[in-house]
């Protein structure tokens, strides 16, 4: 056993782990500008899943899962009449349904209406020329660079606002 390769599972494991520091630390470093606040890996109550990131800017919430497929193509792609995402050519409505269950979890820790917008942020991915980012049934699927312009963006959230609601993400949910 000693001269295997780790199960699949580890590996992959890993990978994601890679790419969710490396998300991380970009977004760590908007925090400093003062308008933006991150908070990273917490826990969804009442089972073992967590939330990588979320990130509070004046023009929103974000809830941001972070993906590592390394150069499978990432694309939507018309099924039934709307969007579908697809990564290295399968379809991935898990993907999004899962995004729509963070969204929701976020939504109820705040006291406030707050416009939030779930995110499949994913890194080291090939993306088709000029398509970056797109729109899957309400969830932002995107490159990280095209993750930090959202973030600079402004919105109605003032610094006081979005301060309030990173405290109330802290108190709500717990660390992973």
């Amino acid at each position: 056993m000693a001269f295997t390769d780790a199960p699949s599972h580890e590996t992959a494991w890993g990978k994601g782990a890679d790419g969710e520091r490396r998300v991380g630390g970009m977004l760590d470093t908007l925090a400093p500008r003062g308008t933006i606040r991150v908070v990273h890996d917490r826990r969804i109550p009442g089972g073992p899943a967590n939330i990588d990131h979320i990130a509070v800017a004046p023009s929103g919430v974000y809830v941001i899962d972070t993906k590592r497929y390394q150069n499978k193509l990432v694309e939507d792609r018309m099924r039934r009449g709307a969007a579908a995402l697809h990564v290295g050519g399968l379809s991935k409505p898990q993907m999004v349904e899962q995004m729509h269950r963070q969204a929701d979890v976020v939504r109820h820790t705040f006291d406030v209406e707050v416009r939030i917008v779930p995110v499949l942020c994913f890194i080291d991915a090939n993306w088709r020329l000029f398509n970056k980012s797109f729109d899957v049934a309400g969830v932002r699927v995107c490159h990280p660079l095209v993750l930090r312009k959202w973030l600079g963006r402004s919105g109605a959230l003032t610094c006081e606002g979005v301060e309030d609601l990173h405290r109330q993400v802290l108190r709500h949910l717990r660390a992973a």
